[in-house]
């Protein structure tokens, strides 16, 4: 074979190297065939790059030619400004919602019974001491077994009133015995309350919670209790008539299974009084805790409380609270603060 035919004979193995690839790859580009001459590597990528690809990178190079010989940024003006009076106007929205009188109330009402709930620590209850210098000793056995009772059910936010201690007469009740005692007289428990004076605003909140509970809305019941409970505490503490009947005597015939002395009946309604006070701080202390599963007002009221563990017996807890807060009607606050003297 001459050294002409060999040339022609690789340039055609070449020619049909290229085609293969290029239908490997979906190329459809055209290419110009050499006289076999040019360098291979200079004729592949002739063959490969099309006219507009290389058309596209004249026209970049161009671009960038024309951009780094140019000393003059675009006006940017037209764009920004406007972004930046939305974001000012947005900004000044939010400070004008920040100084509504709305809100400012809001945070002063918490900031106050942050306030209540120290005082009554610091203040109140040290004020409510026991004197058992008026009292026998069969009473002062009587009301230091009472007393023990009830702290060891407030540990678990449980108020005992006098009404509870009048259905355990001796010996000692159990949690499952309590729960089942408010459970089945619940009903009775709201329709003394909606017939007090002082909860004569709260009297549909308190039939509608009571629904809530029976169709099982536990979640539903402390938003309702707690601010029921708040209220009443409240107006009590600042010295806002609650109540413009306070039937003293009725209490008074029902502390008359333990005492028949006046004197000895208001040792007595110290230890309830204390214990709505005691359970109540207990209810309405600020925790910060996330997912707080503990009964608590401040994280249900601000949606870090684990909600999956409101069950029954949280709401029942609130409704015994209720019924016990009943004796505040029959101090003042300021009375309260003398009890000691």
């Amino acid at each position: 074979m001459s050294e002409h035919d060999k040339k022609l004979k690789d340039n055609q193995n070449h020619e049909g190297d290229l085609q293969e690839h290029k239908n490997s790859k979906g190329f459809e580009t055209e290419y110009n065939q050499t006289d076999g001459t040019s360098d291979d590597s200079s004729y592949e990528m002739q063959a490969m790059l099309s006219s507009n690809a290389l058309n596209s990178i004249k026209e970049l190079k161009e671009t960038i030619a024309k951009l780094s010989q140019s000393t003059q940024l675009p006006d940017m003006r037209p764009i920004i400004e406007p972004i930046i009076k939305q974001q000012k106007e947005s900004i000044d929205n939010l400070y004008r919602a920040m100084q509504s009188p709305a809100l400012k109330q809001i945070n002063g009402m918490s900031e106050q019974l942050r306030s209540i709930v120290k005082s009554l620590q610091n203040v109140v209850i040290p004020h409510i001491n026991i004197d058992f210098g008026k009292i026998s000793e069969i009473a002062r056995e009587k009301l230091e077994e009472i007393r023990e009772l009830q702290l060891s059910f407030e540990k678990d936010l449980w108020c005992l009133d006098i009404d509870v201690l009048d259905y355990i007469s001796t010996g000692d009740i159990t949690e499952e015995e309590l729960t089942d005692y408010v459970q089945k007289n619940i009903n009775e428990y709201v329709e003394e309350l909606v017939e007090e004076p002082m909860f004569r605003i709260h009297k549909s909140l308190l039939i509608e919670t009571l629904d809530a509970y029976k169709s099982g809305y536990y979640k539903l019941c402390t938003y309702s209790l707690f601010s029921i409970i708040e209220n009443i505490v409240t107006s009590w503490y600042i010295g806002e008539e609650i109540t413009t009947n306070p039937n003293v005597r009725g209490l008074y015939h029902k502390i008359n299974a333990l005492t028949e002395k006046l004197d000895e009946k208001i040792e007595f309604m110290k230890i309830f009084i204390l214990s709505v006070f005691n359970t109540f701080i207990k209810l309405f202390e600020t925790n910060n805790e996330y997912l707080n599963n503990e009964l608590n007002r401040h994280t249900i009221a601000h949606g870090s409380h684990d909600y999956d563990s409101i069950k029954q017996i949280d709401v029942l807890k609130l409704f015994q609270l209720l019924k016990a807060s009943l004796v505040l009607k029959h101090f003042k606050s300021e009375e309260i603060l003398t009890f000691d003297s």
